[in-house]
């Protein structure tokens, strides 16, 4: 660091040259992170020069393409000198070359959310333990977000993989950057059935789940990917409670939905349209207070 720090100052002390191009030290950096893969000699190189424009334009100079940055890559000095040189020259500048002859480049870590594949693995839930009376699945367990190097990113909810234990149910989560697997969160859940009392009227909250249908046996699921419970113009079964009392009606729904996603029904002619759940194939319910 010192002996670099000797150089830059020599370096600068010099001026211009003769032939009228200003000096401008590169300090190279052992290790870099960035925060795309084409890197530029700002993201590798720490510039010294008296002129602070000059130091930005040289810093754009581009110097490569890391393919992976899940994989990190390496750039020499040898390799990419000629390069950067030429353009610095073209900007009126001799580059004095210090610090190492590599630098290994990795991406910069940020943090994701895993809400999208979490909200998944529910609606997969629902489907697949959601035959007779309604289910209620509870995140209880599990990373909300994942630090991951910067690259392409591919969330993969798998709940084809899903394991049960009793009431819960635990569902791996693969991350990709760039194609490589940086993590495998698990996410654990809670499902209730609710089961009705005898007087009909109150659903109260029951731990656990009879019975388990298999994704094969579900209509609603097919090779562990999602149907739609709703469509746009389909005629729908509307459970609407309010308080105590629930009422049965006929609907049109106004778009699609995944079993336990939001959907708006058309009640009939002259009524307002309501927003409710769908919790079963052709079936929605709205909850008034």
């Amino acid at each position: 660091m010192v002996r670099s720090l000797a150089v830059a100052l020599a370096a600068l002390s010099l001026g211009s040259t003769a032939f009228g191009a200003e000096s401008v030290f590169f300090d190279v950096r052992p290790e870099a992170t960035v925060d795309q893969p084409n890197v530029v000699v700002a993201d590798i190189v720490r510039v010294v020069a008296r002129d602070s424009a000059l130091a930005e334009q040289l810093g754009s100079i581009p110097v490569g393409r890391c393919a992976s940055l899940a994989g990190g890559c390496r750039f020499d000095v040898d390799s990419v000198a000629g390069a950067v040189e030429a353009r610095a020259a073209e900007l009126g500048a001799r580059i004095v070359w210090g610090g190492t002859r590599g630098v290994a480049v990795s991406g910069r870590p940020k943090s994701v959310s895993l809400a999208s594949a979490i909200d998944g693995g529910a609606a997969w839930l629902v489907q697949a333990y959601g035959q007779g009376a309604p289910v209620y699945v509870d995140v209880i367990d599990g990373a909300a977000t994942v630090s991951v190097p910067s690259g392409r990113l591919q969330i993969l909810a798998e709940p084809a993989r899903m394991r049960r234990a009793g009431a819960y149910a635990e569902m791996p989560v693969r991350v990709l950057v760039d194609g490589v697997e940086v993590a495998q969160p698990q996410v654990r859940y809670l499902i209730r059935r609710m089961a009705a009392a005898a007087d009909g009227k109150t659903l109260p909250t029951v731990d656990g789940v009879a019975n388990f249908h298999a994704p094969s046996a579900n209509p609603l699921v097919a090779g562990g990917e999602l149907r739609s419970a709703v469509t746009r113009n389909q005629r729908v079964r509307l459970l609407i409670d309010s308080g105590p009392v629930r009422v049965e009606a006929e609907g049109v729904a106004l778009g699609d939905a995944l079993l336990g996603g939001v959907v708006a029904v058309r009640r009939g002619s002259g009524l307002a349209a309501v927003t409710g759940r769908a919790i079963d194939q052709g079936t929605v319910q709205v909850v008034e207070n």
